[in-house]
């Protein structure tokens, strides 16, 4: 068989970039012409979330449906990286709300879509930052 090219580029927060901006995160996408997305952005936290939930409902689910509003105009693919649904927090409301809004445009739009659960290495109350360990899954991401 023939092998297969990939590029990859990372696409980060910056103040020309922001997921919950459709126009410009379509103009980010359009600088790349990618044949898939991998959706890795979102706000992350499990109880200490709560005193930020406006901020991780308007990334996690608007930068969701706003990666599946782009993928549809650029008639590309996306990958979406998440976790197991195991908690009752913000992420897990925001994360579960934006899987359906992409499995929605897939549904009524054709977007195509697939889900890759990366199962937690951490407990529900772990500490992060010095004197605790590493969560994995935004060391993940951030590497990847």
């Amino acid at each position: 068989s023939e092998g297969i090219a990939y590029q990859l580029y990372d696409v980060d927060v910056n103040e020309k970039f922001d997921i919950r901006h459709l126009e410009t995160l379509d103009q980010q996408v359009e600088q790349f012409k990618p044949t898939c997305i991998v959706h890795l952005a979102g706000v992350l936290g499990t109880h200490e979330l709560w005193d930020q939930a406006s901020t991780a409902i308007d990334v996690n689910i608007k930068g969701a449906l706003n990666v599946g509003r782009v993928a549809l105009r650029r008639r590309c693919r996306v990958v979406s990286i998440e976790q197991p649904h195991v908690w009752y927090n913000v992420y897990e409301a925001s994360k579960l709300a934006a899987r359906r809004m992409l499995t929605g445009l897939s549904f009524d739009k054709g977007l195509r879509v697939a889900f890759i659960t990366a199962h937690n290495a951490f407990g529900e109350w772990q500490g992060f930052g010095e004197g605790h360990p590493q969560k994995i899954l935004p060391t993940f991401a951030m590497n990847a």
